[in-house]
């Protein structure tokens, strides 16, 4: 989407499998989807095999707010050094419910996810397994960049799992 058209997105049971950005500088991101401002629902859908040279190797969202529910985003990844967020690199106000994020790379921060500073992701439901960055101090599941990140695990059974740096906060 465009910047400042405050769209209204919605992809609802759709596959994204093998899309790839490339940049010889390495500025290519978002592998499947970009999305900048406006609203995000991602329902019933897979993300598998994306990539993109440095962020968001399935979804990179700079979102007013995104809904992203029953959705595996598997196998994914961000490959440059540094890159962000292998499955997911998300900015802004997001919910995450009842996904499976899983087996996603990064070549630096947030295999599983990498959040921008100022951003609020609230996670319920979801399973964040073997997802890797190769910066063992910024995240292999889950990387929130800046102090004003705000990132809600509410009573409602997300799951991280599979290593010690599974949250990094």
């Amino acid at each position: 989407t465009y910047p400042s058209t405050g769209s209204l997105i919605l992809f609802d049971t759709c596959t994204f499998t093998s899309n790839s950005v490339t940049d010889p500088g390495g500025s290519g991101n978002a592998g499947a989807i970009y999305h900048q401002n406006g609203t995000l629902t991602l329902r019933l859908s897979t993300f598998s095999g994306n990539c993109a040279a440095k962020g968001g190797g399935a979804l990179w969202s700079i979102a007013d707010y995104s809904t992203i529910e029953n959705c595996t985003i598997a196998g994914n990844s961000a490959v440059a050094s540094p890159g962000f967020g292998g499955g997911l690199r998300l900015s802004g106000v997001h919910w995450i419910n009842s996904c499976t994020i899983s087996g996603n790379t990064a070549g630096g921060w947030g295999g599983g996810i990498w959040t921008g500073s100022a951003s609020t992701v609230t996670i319920a439901n979801t399973l964040l397994q073997d997802n890797t960055g190769t910066n063992l101090f910024n995240g292999w599941n889950k990387f929130l960049d800046g102090l004003n990140g705000v990132v809600c695990l509410p009573h409602t059974h997300a799951i991280v799992v599979v290593n010690p740096w599974a949250l990094v906060v």
